[in-house]
């Protein structure tokens, strides 16, 4: 059953000047235009804070860098989901999570691309699950979200 419900999504914008900049940032970042003909995005966050993507569209680099589905980027230019990069960027030493990472690739966005974003709430369709009565379901082993989330065409997904 599709319904109509409020859901977030991620406004775009590619301003012409930074809104501030992140103390989170890469100690060293290469950003460039992926070779013509590649196609799908091969690549992410690795071991040892570093991120490396290739082929990724802007859509793909800011729907990892701020954790949403691409159908939930709003906005942008219409080279977003065509023009293709590869980036790689290494972290200053240390135990980095994936939060941080993301964070500094959001900084990175927003220094090289001078990117805008914001969070806003609007009606989006959804489907919405509803479980049978007498269905024997069970519940699952733990809590809380899982801790990976599977991306259509993402890389590191299965």
């Amino acid at each position: 059953m599709k319904r109509a419900l409020t859901g977030a999504s991620l406004a775009v914008f590619l301003a012409s000047l930074a809104l501030g900049q992140s103390t989170k940032t890469f100690e060293v970042a290469d950003i460039h235009m992926s070779p013509p003909g590649t196609r799908q995005a091969d690549g992410g966050f690795m071991p040892g804070g570093r991120f490396e993507i290739r082929g990724a569209t802007m859509l793909d680099l800011i729907a990892i860098a701020y954790g949403v589905e691409d159908e939930n980027v709003v906005g942008g230019p219409g080279w977003l989901n065509s023009d293709r990069f590869d980036v790689i960027a290494k972290a200053p030493s240390g135990a980095i999570s994936e939060e941080t990472l993301q964070a500094m690739l959001k900084a990175l966005l927003l220094d090289r691309f001078k990117l805008a974003a914001h969070e806003d709430k609007r009606d989006m369709p959804v489907y919405l699950l509803t479980v049978k009565k007498g269905a024997k379901l069970q519940k699952a082993a733990t809590d809380g979200p899982p801790t990976t989330r599977p991306r259509r065409g993402r890389p590191g997904t299965e």
